[in-house]
């Protein structure tokens, strides 16, 4: 497939606004995986392209974002059921596993898969297994995650009029070639 752009359009792929550890060379295969399936023919389908290409993009970082804020509130949600579990209530130990050791834990409940195992045991043998974290952790971040999900439907919305709008430039296109032939 000739990848060969529009030299004045070439900046605009040089100027994709990538945030956190997005990398240029990802985004260009990404795109570049695209124009092999659309083959953009003229400025206009390249511009197209450039479009639905950026939309995809956006939905794929949503996405990411959305996995981000439900493992933050799964941690946060940890974090209150281990200070909720604890032994021995209104002990020094406890109140100062409650301010500072609940939170490191639930850290590394996060990172360390054999920390998890443990602290996963002993949430769960206190009647919090995996299922109620995970709903708990929804609970919280659910307002979040609405606004991720509207953000996605609004690019799929405007994706999709982007397919539509190529289809029918390339409809259009092909009848003003066929015109112009007879």
């Amino acid at each position: 497939v000739d990848h060969s752009m529009p030299t004045e359009l070439k900046a605009l792929l040089r100027k994709v606004p990538l945030v956190g550890n997005e990398k240029i060379k990802d985004y260009e295969a990404f795109f570049f995986s695209f124009v092999d399936t659309i083959e953009p023919k003229d400025p206009v389908e390249w511009m197209f392209t450039f479009d639905f290409v950026y939309l995809c993009w956006q939905i794929r970082r949503e996405r990411a974002v959305e996995v981000a804020i439900l493992e933050e509130a799964e941690k946060e949600v940890v974090c209150e059921l281990l200070k909720e579990v604890q032994e021995s209530p209104g002990s020094l130990d406890n109140d100062v596993f409650r301010i500072f050791g609940a939170a490191d834990e639930a850290k590394l409940w996060a990172s360390d898969r054999t920390a998890r195992k443990e602290t996963a045991a002993r949430l769960a043998a206190k009647g919090y297994g995996p299922d109620e974290i995970l709903a708990k952790a929804h609970q919280k971040a659910a307002r979040d995650i609405d606004a991720c999900e509207k953000r996605i439907e609004s690019y799929e919305r405007r994706r999709a009029a982007i397919l539509r709008d190529l289809g029918y430039w390339r409809g259009a296109f092909a009848k003003k070639l066929e015109a112009a032939a007879d």
